[in-house]
């Protein structure tokens, strides 16, 4: 009878090894995925501040062109022209990268 348990016992232990061994390789990279700060839950925790970051490339938006006019304006030269455009890319672009971040 006693011997009985003992297979019993060995046998469950078995099957729980086994069952943790198939578990551990099936899901290997969950857990690093989980905990990484690009995951959905992460982003919510460290942007707070997703309405002011819309509300901020909405606004550089409405006066992008205003701006390009102004500065086109008052400065002819074609040098000075491309280096406003090509900093006015970069500032959208950075702005559209932080509020994507947030989504």
């Amino acid at each position: 009878m006693s011997r009985i348990r003992m297979v019993v016992a060995v046998a469950a232990a078995a099957a729980l090894v086994a069952l943790a061994l198939v578990v551990g390789s099936a899901a290997r990279g969950a857990l690093t995925k989980a905990a990484s700060p690009s995951t959905g839950a992460a982003q919510a925790v460290y942007c707070p501040d997703k309405q002011q970051r819309h509300a901020a490339l909405r606004a550089f938006e409405q006066s992008e062109q205003a701006q390009k006019h102004a500065f086109f304006a008052t400065h002819p030269s074609p040098a000075a022209r491309k280096a406003f455009l090509e900093q006015q890319h970069a500032r959208h672009k950075a702005l559209v990268a932080a509020y994507a971040h947030c989504t």
